[in-house]
């Protein structure tokens, strides 16, 4: 029990010292509010933080274009098997043999992709 709350408090603490000097003044100030989701997977071995990719997909569905997600995981700078995890978060499968790029497109075509396309069907 309580290896797995000093690996939550680790997991947190990692994703604090991720965010921006801007993210991190949004949230002292309350413009900005971090989220805890009690969610469990559909897969029994998924070993990922969903708290953590929680927030990135939130963040990234939070952006207008495609070019905004590009430009928001390149300053994330995350590691692939953070993209990884991200693509596990979204339930959307991917090889080993795909490239950071590729990954960084599945996500991007899965959130901000799918809901341009279905903002484009639903105002046609």
């Amino acid at each position: 029990m309580n290896n797995t709350l000093l690996k939550q408090i680790e997991l947190f603490v990692s994703f604090l010292k991720r965010l921006t000097c801007d993210e991190l003044v949004d949230l002292e100030k309350g413009n900005m509010k971090l989220e805890f989701v009690k969610r469990y997977n559909e897969s029994v071995n998924a070993h990922f933080d969903s708290f953590t990719f929680g927030q990135y997909v939130k963040e990234i569905e939070s952006k207008a274009t495609r070019e905004e997600c590009v430009a928001y995981l390149e300053m994330a700078k995350l590691q692939r098997r953070d993209l990884e995890s991200i693509l596990k978060y979204l339930g959307v499968t991917f090889t080993k043999k795909d490239n950071k790029a590729k990954l960084k497109s599945k996500i991007i075509e899965n959130t901000i992709g799918r809901k341009l396309r279905d903002d484009a069907i639903i105002n046609k």
